[in-house]
This record gives C-alpha cells, structure tokens and sequence, in this order.
C-alpha cells in the first residue's frame, strides 16, 4: 500500500487499522476471485500465489 508508513503517523490507530482491514479483505477477495490463494499477509502487503495447474503456458499468464 503505497504511503502506508506516512499513513500510520498521520491517522489515528482505529483509522488506520480499519483500512489496513478492508485493503486486506477486499485483496484477499480479488486474489481469490482470479483462482488464487493467500499465503501470508506481511504488514500491508499480501504474499499469494496462482497456481497453474498442468498447463504450463498459464504460468505467465
């Protein structure tokens, strides 16, 4: 998320924590969506990976 670090000095902690929530939530939703999975969630980042089944073509897709 870009800013995040100025973010979390300017806003109160609430404020903050409910947007990390729903930039989390509704991320996680997308990933999912595109046949996804979340592996971790490291500060305001996501780490997921896409799985290509047997088609190795899919892999760069």
């Amino acid at each position: 998320m870009v800013d995040s670090t100025k973010m979390s000095m300017a806003l109160p902690t609430e404020k903050f924590v409910t947007i990390i929530k729903a930039f989390s939530h509704e991320l996680s939703s997308v990933i999912e969506s595109y046949g996804g999975f979340v592996l971790k969630y490291v500060g305001d980042a996501i780490i997921s990976f896409f799985p290509s089944g047997f088609n190795k073509y899919l892999v760069c897709d």
